[in-house]
């Protein structure tokens, strides 16, 4: 695979040159140095070949994801990495084929021996470009997951990091605390949406089609907004509430363990 500027070997984030310096001024009103941290911006990226037939995974324990759909059949990939002194230059980031599968992984040893406050001491985002293809994965610790309209079935992974996901395809999302919101353009039996958090809300948008499967629970609170769904009551049994249109299989499950589930029914020109 080549780099942006046509040279072949390992994609590697080591040693890019720094694009800016951002310099937060501390001290007190008796002319004390600052105390603030400097921090050192790094960024690079590039553009691979992604052949339709195979899956991409992106794991990134060290920020966010974001992700886009691009118009052609290459990949892009751009990093932005944040250091808080000179000397670290280990941020990595990989791009590798494993079996048929793309694999997008990010390696920070020194953002990783952690602040007093647990804080990492340094961080890595992702911004992608992804043509469409067979089936993409996507993997964070506490960061950001945001995906929006690439055409791929869709996993997506967080501990206690947020989801944002709009899709027309097959879907699995599941976080810890982090908030999961999902837009969904076209749930069915053939395509469906699994969606499970633990104690962070659910909320999910789609179109009231009166052929819609769909089961929600929780320990906590369902709401329902308009449309058919609106007109329907949600049972509660054993200290949980549960809804159910339909029969198995499902085309969207949302499952909850304590937080609340909102479900809305929109038109079509408000799936955003």
């Amino acid at each position: 695979m080549e780099d942006e500027d046509g040279v072949m070997g390992p994609l590697r984030l080591l040693g890019v040159a720094s694009l800016m310096a951002l310099f937060w001024a501390g001290g007190t009103l008796s002319g004390e140095p600052p105390t603030e941290p400097q921090v050192w911006v790094d960024t690079s990226r590039w553009q691979v070949e992604l052949p339709a037939d195979s899956a991409l995974r992106v794991s990134n324990r060290l920020g966010d994801i974001r992700a886009r759909s691009s118009g052609d059949g290459k990949l892009l990939v751009v990093a932005i990495i944040q250091r808080f002194a000179p000397e670290q230059t280990d941020a990595d980031v990989s791009i590798s084929t494993k079996e048929g599968e793309v694999v997008v992984e990010t390696h920070y040893p020194s953002a990783e021996i952690r602040n007093e406050d647990g804080r990492l001491n340094g961080r890595i985002d992702l911004s992608l470009l992804v043509p469409a293809g067979l089936e993409m994965q996507v993997e964070t610790d506490h960061g950001l997951i945001e995906v929006k309209g690439v055409k791929r079935d869709l996993t997506a992974r967080t501990s206690s990091g947020r989801l944002r996901l709009t899709t027309g395809r097959r879907v699995s999302a599941q976080t810890g605390s982090g908030e999961l919101r999902v837009v969904l353009k076209n749930p069915s039996v053939a395509r469906p949406a699994r969606l499970e958090t633990k104690d962070g809300p659910l909320r999910v948008d789609l179109l009231d089609r009166p052929d819609l499967s769909l089961r929600a629970r929780t320990a906590g609170e369902i709401l329902l907004w308009p449309g058919r769904m609106g007109e329907k009551s949600v049972s509660r049994e054993n200290g949980l509430s549960e809804l159910r249109l339909g029969n198995e299989p499902f085309a969207l499950e949302a499952l909850s363990a304590t937080a609340s589930i909102e479900v809305r029914a929109v038109p079509a020109n408000e799936l955003r």
